[in-house]
């Protein structure tokens, strides 16, 4: 099979422009598998912009069916069309990319989307957010566990990464709400505000600054119980399975700084973003995420 003209340097300038914390986490895999782990990290990034891309639901819905058969072909032994999948269908022909846990995280997707449908998008309260977390398993949680998967990491191990990513999904939500809020058009989405349903205009009042801080904390709190997960069923993880666990040593770091701020993501953030590297090291070196 000839090789893919889509480098591990080219993958790597990819993934630090659009997901950077995951991307220094994949810095200390093993070597042989980081082109594998980055091709996954931008794939799941191509799925997750789907529903902030697109206009209408059905029109992402085309989209992840798109990507569910190219996967499908990939696993079943057909020559990919697609760079990132080129990388991974060795893989996924093998099984060490599992099918199943891919078109897990595509079907979630696609539930999300369903959901814009329908006419009340934004239940009240905080009833959602059991939902969210759910969600967010399936997509960031399954990403997490499948690197773990493709690194050849025991089931343990990779229910730990579920966690590790489901937590860095969790405190990814808060932090995202600047960000979301400053977006163009765009379909209502899981963030923060759409599903307090804030107006953008007025998120600066004091009662929709309390509704965001309260909703903050209680994700961060569920995060917090994701991230002592990942160190019950991990507490010292070999050193060449913990890449992906290391999304909860980053989920820390980002909680531990948005409650530092009042867990409001709105406020200015403090610049400890040049410590993360080092955090990250001091984890692999201990091995604990």
């Amino acid at each position: 099979m000839p090789p893919s003209p889509t480098t591990e340097a080219e993958l790597l300038a990819r993934a630090r422009a659009c997901d950077p914390d995951r991307a220094l986490c994949l810095l200390f895999a093993p070597a042989e598998h980081r082109t594998e782990l980055l091709a996954l990290l931008l794939l799941h990034h191509e799925l997750a912009r789907i529903a902030e891309l697109t206009s209408r639901p059905e029109i992402g819905l085309l989209r992840l069916a798109f990507w569910r058969d190219r996967c499908a072909r990939a696993a079943a032994g057909d020559a990919p069309d697609h760079p990132l999948l080129r990388v991974l269908a060795a893989s996924l022909r093998s099984g060490r990319l599992p099918l199943s846990e891919l078109e897990r995280a595509i079907e979630a997707r696609a539930r999300e989307l369903d959901r814009l449908a329908e006419p009340d998008r934004t239940a009240a309260g905080f009833s959602r957010f059991a939902e969210l977390e759910e969600l967010l398993a399936a997509t960031s949680g399954i990403l997490a566990r499948i690197m773990a998967r493709l690194i050849g990491a025991p089931e343990p191990i990779a229910t730990a990464a579920e966690a590790a990513g489901t937590a860095f999904g969790l405190v990814g939500t808060v932090r995202a709400a600047p960000f979301e809020v400053g977006r163009p058009q765009r379909l209502p989405t899981r963030s923060l505000v759409d599903m307090l349903g804030l107006e953008p205009g007025r998120l600066r009042s004091s009662a929709a600054s309390a509704r965001i801080r309260a909703a903050a904390e209680e994700l961060l709190d569920r995060a917090r119980a994701r991230i002592e997960e990942v160190r019950r069923l991990a507490p010292r993880p070999p050193r060449m399975w913990l890449a992906p666990l290391l999304f909860a040593t980053v989920a820390e770091a980002r909680l531990r700084s948005l409650r530092r701020n009042g867990s409001d993501p709105f406020a200015a953030a403090r610049r400890d973003a040049a410590l993360l590297p080092l955090r990250l090291l001091r984890a692999w070196l201990a091995r604990r995420p």
